[in-house]
């Protein structure tokens, strides 16, 4: 019964897709930015500010801003200007202030 149960597990843990920043669940693309926000990922960095660029929910892009901070390399820092330039969002404008620092 053990054997049986961990085949289902696998199966449905292969079937569930991995979140996405194009998800239209906002949960589904905080969970993205927080898989992708690994220091020195330069390579997650391009994506990232992508979605960000479209996100109209700003707890979002909060989350975006920080893990793109959060990955740590010169690249963020022409795509944090922006969002600390420009944003409406306060919180936004302030994690862009923490992730230049």
């Amino acid at each position: 019964m053990v054997v049986f149960g961990t085949w289902i597990l696998t199966a449905l843990l292969i079937q569930t897709a991995p979140p996405s920043l194009n998800s239209e669940s906002p949960k589904e693309r905080l969970d993205a930015v927080e898989k992708m926000s690994l220091v020195g990922r330069t390579e997650n960095v391009a994506p990232i500010a992508e979605a960000l660029k479209k996100e109209t929910r700003s707890d979002v892009r909060v989350a975006m801003v920080a893990g793109i901070g959060r990955i740590g390399v010169p690249e963020s820092v022409p795509v944090l200007i922006p969002s600390l330039e420009t944003d409406l969002a306060k919180d936004v404008r302030l994690q862009a202030i923490d992730a230049l620092q």
